[in-house]
């Protein structure tokens, strides 16, 4: 066989990609590299590792073994996002979820805040000032041209996805809002992608547009994003990310930083409660950074994800 062949059978033809996220009362995280090509000190990637089937292993062991060997984070769940293809190569993307941010990491890498990534995703204190200032005034510039069937369309996405008050605006939505954006070429990715030309985005750019990353790793961020709000609600998410015991503010305020929107306290605890999910420890304590307040934990079947419930998510309203 030519030396060419055999490097060309040699070559892995499938990846694993991982978003790693973690989460805490003062935001949620996902781990990011420092840029994988020469000239691309301001670019992050998500942490990738060649995927080979004649090994026999599925893909959450795949990324275990990765895991175990470039960090000592625990990872507690996996879940499929999805698989796509490049120019022939197959990349399947995996949310893992982290209890413990405190972990040793690979070079270069950090917990990239998701506010960083995504600034327009953050509500916990009114609509962000990049989306009410930047994004909504070139988006609806962007949904007004084109013909009358294209400007209705796009109009009526806009009013879905990037609803202007609170209690209308959809968490799960994240990954549609992004290709929204991008699709209007209003993310340095689009432009980067469009021009074939590298992309240094400012600072004060970045505050708006948030943190530029490496090919489509940013759209699968998105993706991961809207399966974890998503499933937020409807199972048991949080014991893999918050383990026991904590406060029900610290809990509170995680679950907040996650879907990105602020809670309503009395009736969020009341639900949660009604649910059987936690269960008093008969403690007091200091979780954090956070208030000493009576310590709760997680009830069995929510700690082996067979609880029916998720976390409620009674909104609050600004006056």
């Amino acid at each position: 066989m030519p030396p060419l062949a055999r490097v060309i059978m040699a070559e892995p033809v499938a990846e694993i990609c991982a978003v790693l996220a973690a989460a805490d009362p003062d935001g949620l995280y996902v781990l990011t590299l420092a840029g994988r090509q020469k000239g691309q000190g301001h670019t992050r990637s998500l942490p990738a590792a060649p995927f080979d089937p004649a090994r026999g292993q599925c893909f959450e062991d795949r990324l275990r073994d990765w895991a175990s060997v470039h960090t000592t984070a625990q990872i507690t769940r996996i879940m499929q996002i999805g698989a796509s293809t490049n120019r022939g190569r197959i990349r399947i993307t995996l949310l893992a979820l982290v209890s413990d941010r405190d972990a040793f990491m690979p070079r270069g890498a950090r917990w990239t805040p998701i506010r960083e990534i995504f600034p327009w995703e953050s509500w916990q204190t009114g609509e962000p000032d990049s989306l009410a200032r930047e994004l909504r005034p070139a988006l609806n510039e962007w949904a007004s041209t084109g013909d009358k069937a294209q400007i209705h369309t796009r109009q009526a996405r806009l009013d879905v996805l990037f609803a202007p008050k609170l209690g209308a605006w959809a968490p799960g939505l994240c990954a549609a809002r992004f290709d929204t954006l991008y699709t209007a070429g209003l993310l340095p990715e689009a432009l980067r992608d469009r021009s074939g030309a590298m992309v240094s985005v400012r600072r004060r750019h970045a505050a708006v547009y948030g943190q530029v990353m490496h090919g489509q790793d940013r759209r699968a961020i998105a993706q991961a994003l809207s399966l974890m709000r998503e499933q937020l609600a409807h199972a048991p998410l949080m014991p893999a990310l918050l383990p026991s015991p904590f406060t029900l503010g610290v809990l509170q305020h995680t679950v907040e930083a996650m879907i990105g929107l602020p809670l309503h306290t009395q009736n969020f605890r009341r639900d949660l409660i009604r649910t059987g999910l936690v269960s008093q420890t008969g403690e007091r304590g200091r979780i954090g950074k956070s208030r000493p307040g009576a310590l709760w934990a997680w009830a069995p079947s929510a700690s082996h994800g067979l609880a029916p419930l998720g976390m409620p998510l009674p909104r609050k309203t600004f006056g």
